[in-house]
């Protein structure tokens, strides 16, 4: 069957034609674009850090307990001096909120406030009932990728902090437990083991006192120079603690 076109139509049929191969040309040639901030020469995927490499993290609530305040001191030196921080909070009601940004380190040491809600022209909106969550600490050292990841909770007289080897209470008072992290000075790994902890636990208001229950193994505290081992569980300072079990 024949189809007799006019010039007019040719011409729009060519048209036609030369768009449709453009189009498909294009798709097929076209890459995706390379920005610095997506795929800007990110270090290679590497084991997971030993708890000797890994920075001292600290959470402290600020604001009544509307933000957190993230502090990192980092022992060795990373590249661009900074990491990244993903924080994923709980609340009562089952529903989770999460956070994400950069610290930048100046002499190994930096901090950020992590608000707990959002804020839109200058009205925030406050997330309430926040039971704990998890914070996961990215570097990047010797050209290498490093993650690793913390747990927290908020320690009151009613809701104690447990874990399989002790409980941490308290009489009075709201106070945070962060679980992991680096420590500020490594255990003799020759005659002790790490059975649990750190576990680092601040206040808003910068004092009060923590009871612990261990079911086995020493309780160790920092003493800002040194670990000392403790014998009496009760009405103990905030700070850094550690469980630990002596190898024979």
């Amino acid at each position: 069957m024949t189809i007799n076109l006019s010039k007019k139509q040719k011409i729009i049929f060519a048209l036609v034609i030369l768009v449709i191969f453009g189009a498909v040309s294009f798709l097929l040639t076209k890459k995706p674009k390379n920005t610095g901030e997506e795929t800007g020469h990110l270090p290679v995927q590497a084991e997971p850090l030993a708890i000797d490499e890994m920075p001292i993290i600290k959470l402290t609530a600020k604001n009544s307990g509307r933000e957190l305040t993230l502090y990192v001191s980092a022992k060795q030196e990373l590249t661009n001096n900074k990491i990244e921080y993903e924080l994923i909070y709980y609340l009562e009601d089952g529903l989770s909120r999460g956070a994400m940004g950069e610290i930048d380190l100046v002499g190994g040491e930096g901090e950020k406030d992590i608000l707990l809600g959002t804020c839109s022209r200058d009205v925030c909106r406050y997330d309430e009932g926040v039971t704990g969550g998890e914070v996961i600490i990215s570097l990047a050292k010797n050209n290498q990728l490093h993650s690793f990841e913390t747990k927290f909770a908020f320690l009151t007289s009613t809701t104690p902090y447990e874990t399989e080897k002790l409980e941490i209470s308290t009489n009075r008072g709201s106070f945070i437990v962060l679980d992991g992290g680096g420590l500020p000075e490594m255990i003799n790994k020759d005659k002790q083991k790490i059975l649990a902890g750190p576990f680092v636990i601040t206040a808003e208001t910068g004092s009060g006192t923590v009871n612990f229950e261990t079911k086995e193994g020493t309780l160790l505290a920092w003493n800002q120079s040194s670990w000392e081992e403790i014998e009496d569980l009760k009405d103990l300072p905030l700070g850094t603690y550690l469980l630990i079990s002596s190898q024979q």
